[in-house]
């Protein structure tokens, strides 16, 4: 393949413009020009932990402070590591959180100076690292190192727009699309040239060029903070002057996404929000369009107002403001259960796809020999997002477990990642998810229904099946993201008081009331199923927080948060003073084919409940919501009659069995034990 010097990012420096020596052209293969992949691209736009968009305050003592190109602080009478020990405040909506630089490091000769960021915690009432730690989508071999930060000029918004101010300070953390985009070649003190690589007139600026990329790299089709993707997922991405890697690169299985135009805001004007210019997929299959633009962005797939990237040309692209263009493979597919009324029996799966209303699902492989599946108006849900069956090479899948689905003789289907019994005929591949107990994914659980003999693979909380009556048979994977029902307990605080519930979206926005005291009223749980007030979705995945206000009637609302994890089915949140409605029990992982028990002993008569929690509602799996009945036994256990809690794993069959207990006060919602 060949192009000519020079594209924009090739003959760019830090500090401007390099020229390029006139001569023949280049010819470059894809493995010179380095990996096509950018990977860790994702959902945070600074990195910071809570919330992710901030602005910064220096102390007063420090005067006239400015960044340099390279990253460097410098004041009056300060500069460099000078600024090692200095407090600063984040501000998140006006309100200040007390932060500090704890160290700073100097750069390589090609790197920029970073910052280890502190925030204080008040409740553990010491420093903590201020940069978030993102779960990436394909595990590091090995722990990353504390992520630091970068300094930049400008400032961003809540809905992700830059206002490029030269006297404001930003600090992003480099696990956040902001830093990434910077080192990817879009600084906010590069000017890009002033003709695109099809000849156009170009005005972008440098803030212009990094507001795009971070629109790009968190997927924000909508240009309005909402990021419609995942960390590290893989991208192929291009500019408007060509690079870092040409137009006519063919990357294969990587189809044009979208391209993105941007114009960043300063002290006098503010341009509202830029959608992509067209769309031709979206990154993930899987996950709904983010964001009010649906006349905007015609989704072209779906709507014939709406055009293809691929339909219309560079030179055209280019003249309508698109200055980044991305490349995306899918590497999802939706696992949905059917379920068939009159047998019980239920079906998860990427191969049978729902269908138009009242038409029946499609079939992707051949159906299995009297399958009653489809039939029209059959209940359908989306249990979660998962691996597609076919990834990219590059693209590691070796810790990843092949989900599959079984029909057997009995009528009964599996789905699961773990041999069938005998008797059972694979229907099909359905695609990788990862190991049992990962954390931070959200759990596939596979439920076995003793009256009927079926099986049900599903995200749905552990609580709602067993009070079903199902019964757990393993813990088949973790889910890419989940698509399931929250239950969200919360400590009593009287017979009288009512509740109402507050959700933070990752963007740094709180949704209050997502559901009103009208509606809750004095009960201390409740079902979130990803609608809010006034209709509002959100899904648990783009859940940062919940908060839980309590008062008596007519009196003022208090409150207390948690941060939510964005996997969870089954969250309590601890209200100060209050007493605990359930009790989650957490220990360390086994090996796949252990299984456990759960024993409590009572404070009162010093007596123990032996499995309150069986196999059949713990199987495999690393965690149990106990509530305010021993589920296996049919005991009422009161949780503040509990004085401690034993797990016992068995191994290799039960030849080797091991216990762990921990000490309970009947006042806490969770205890961790370890299992030796």
């Amino acid at each position: 393949m060949t192009r000519t010097c020079c594209g924009w990012i090739s003959c760019l420096s830090l500090a401007g413009l390099v020229a390029c020596e006139a001569g023949e052209p280049v010819t470059l293969t894809t493995a010179e020009l380095g990996e096509p992949y950018i990977g860790q691209q994702g959902r945070l736009l600074l990195g910071l932990r809570d919330p992710d968009v901030r602005e910064f305050e220096f102390p007063s003592s420090i005067i006239r402070p400015e960044v340099s190109e390279d990253g460097r602080l410098d004041a009056v009478g300060m500069s460099g590591t000078d600024f090692a020990g200095v407090e600063l405040n984040g501000l998140t909506g006006g309100q200040p959180i007390s932060m500090r630089i704890a160290e700073v490091i100097k750069p390589d000769p090609d790197g920029p100076w970073q910052y280890a960021l502190e925030q204080w915690d008040d409740d553990a009432k010491e420093w903590v690292q201020a940069c978030a730690e993102p779960v990436p989508l394909v595990p590091p071999s090995s722990p990353p190192p504390p992520p630091t930060a970068v300094a930049m000029k400008g400032v961003w918004q809540a809905d992700g727009l830059l206002i490029a101010l030269d006297t404001a300070i930003t600090f992003a953390c480099r696990t956040g699309v902001a830093a990434k985009c910077r080192g990817w070649g879009y600084p906010v003190t590069k000017d890009p040239p002033d003709h695109t690589q099809t000849g156009h007139p170009s005005v972008a600026t440098g803030p212009d060029m990094m507001l795009a990329c971070t629109r790009m790299a968190r997927a924000d089709y909508c240009g309005q903070g909402l990021s419609n993707t995942l960390d590290g997922t893989p991208i192929h991405f291009y500019d408007a002057y060509g690079g870092p890697v040409p137009h006519d690169i063919d990357v294969p299985g990587f189809q044009f996404e979208a391209a993105w135009p941007a114009v960043a805001g300063n002290e006098r004007f503010f341009h509202g929000a830029l959608p992509a210019l067209c769309l031709t997929k979206l990154r993930w299959s899987t996950l709904p369009l983010g964001g009010t633009c649906p006349l905007a962005l015609p989704d072209p797939r779906i709507e014939w107002k709406g055009k293809f990237c691929e339909d219309m040309s560079y030179a055209e692209l280019e003249a309508h403001g698109a200055l980044l263009y991305s490349g995306s493979t899918y590497i999802d597919a939706g696992l949905y259960s059917y379920a068939d009324a009159p047998t019980s029996a239920h079906l998860s799966t990427t191969n049978l796809l729902p269908g138009s209303v009242g038409q029946p699902p499609d079939w992707q492989v051949a159906p299995p020999p009297g399958s009653i599946f489809p039939q029209p108006g059959q209940p359908v849900r989306l249990e979660a997002t998962i691996f597609s069956v076919a990834l990219p090479p590059e693209m590691p899948r070796d810790d990843l477990p092949v989900l599959r689905s079984y029909q057997c003789e009995s009528g009964d289907y599996l789905t699961t990642t773990s041999e069938p019994p005998a008797g059972c005929a694979l229907i099909a591949d359905e695609g990788h998810v990862y190991p049992p107990n990962t954390p931070g994914r959200t759990a596939l659980r596979r439920w076995w229904e003793p009256n009927k003999e079926r099986s049900f693979t599903t995200s749905a909380p552990a609580t709602m099946m067993i009070a079903d009556g199902w019964q757990l048979a393993e813990v088949v994977g973790g889910a890419v993201r989940g698509a399931m029902d929250v239950v969200i307990r919360w400590s009593e605080m009287g017979s009288t008081v009512v509740y109402s519930l507050d959700v933070k979206t990752r963007t740094g926005e709180w949704i209050a009331p997502c559901i009103d005291a009208a509606h809750i009223g004095t009960a201390t749980s409740v079902v979130f199923r990803g609608s809010c007030a006034g209709g509002r979705k959100i899904g648990p995945a783009d859940i940062a927080a919940l908060r839980v206000n309590w008062a008596q009637p007519a009196d003022p609302f208090q409150s207390a948060t948690r941060p939510y994890n964005g996997a969870d089915a089954d969250v309590h949140v601890d209200l100060p003073g209050g007493k605990a409605t359930s009790l989650a029990v957490t220990w360390d992982d086994g090996e796949r084919d252990a299984s456990h028990v759960l024993h409590v002993q009572s404070a009162s008569t010093g007596e123990w409940i032996e499995k309150c929690a069986g196999e059949e509602m713990i199987a495999n799996g690393t965690s149990f919501v106990l509530a305010d009945r021993c589920p296996s036994t049919g005991d009422v256990v009161r949780l503040d009659d509990i004085s401690r809690v034993e797990v016992c794993r068995s191994e290799n069959g039960g030849a080797k069995v091991s216990c762990g207990n921990a000490e309970y006060d009947g006042l806490r919602s969770s205890v961790e034990i370890v299992i030796p």
